[in-house]
């Protein structure tokens, strides 16, 4: 009877623990259809960030800026040797040159550092923009080598570590979404490269290797057409703030 009492115990307790687990495995195949929903959820509300972040009209426009910078300050130092050898300039010589206008970029970089303690990004941002116009208006229609030379210097003074500071204050709109917006802007330098870099070519081969630096001229007002919108929408964003 001892023995009979501790089969029928034990078969109650083995039908209670097959009940338990089956509820545990309800339970737990309710907490992955949960976990899917959320994880549909989340990716739908990123979705909608990464869409909402293009109402914002200071990343829009600070994508075109890159553009615009990749098509001309950078191409520039790409045609540098091309547009030179244009006036019978060697190209052993017009490399030096080169050389000198890289070097400005990495002095631009430092020079950046110091102005930020002092102006805000977007202030700097119109500034070099506007320099680099009225330099490359000097290096277009000047008929002097060296002033030529000194304006490519300066270009690169004022405009080095450009790709930075947009980045930077482009990622001030939305930090939190700050990888996706850095991939957005780097990717807008890329493509300005692509646009230009052909458009810049064919303007060469047809009209003269000289011929080039009007496209690179067009493209550095329209730079600074951009700055100056970029400029205007952050006053309205932000009514206190003067523009300079």
């Amino acid at each position: 009877e001892f023995n009979k009492e501790k089969i029928k115990n034990f078969k109650n307790n083995s039908g209670n623990i097959i009940l338990i687990q089956e509820e545990d495995n309800i339970n737990l195949y309710k907490n992955k259809k949960s976990f899917k929903n959320v994880n549909k959820f989340q990716k739908h509300t990123h979705l909608r960030e990464y869409l909402n972040l293009f109402k914002n009209p200071i990343i829009i426009f600070s994508g075109i800026l890159l553009i615009l910078f990749g098509g001309t300050v950078v191409a520039f130092s790409t045609w540098y040797t091309t547009y030179f050898s244009s006036f019978g300039i060697k190209v052993e010589i017009s490399s030096l040159g080169l050389s000198l206008y890289w070097l400005s970029i990495t002095g631009g970089v430092k020079l950046k550092q110091f102005a930020i303690k002092k102006f805000k990004d977007y202030q700097i941002i119109f500034i070099g923009c506007l320099l680099n116009a009225i330099f490359m208006l000097i290096i277009t229609f000047s008929q002097n080598i060296i002033i030529k030379i000194i304006a490519s210097i300066l270009i690169g003074l004022f405009l080095g570590g450009f790709t930075a500071l947009i980045t930077s204050f482009a990622i001030g709109q939305k930090p939190e979404l700050s990888g996706f917006i850095s991939g957005y802007i780097l990717g807008m330098l890329s493509l300005g490269n692509m646009i230009f870099q052909p458009i810049i070519g064919n303007i060469s081969e047809r009209f003269g290797r000289g011929t080039g630096i009007y496209v690179q001229l067009i493209g550095s007002v329209l730079l600074f057409i951009t700055a100056f919108i970029i400029t205007v929408f952050y006053k309205y964003k932000e009514p206190d703030t003067e523009i300079f």
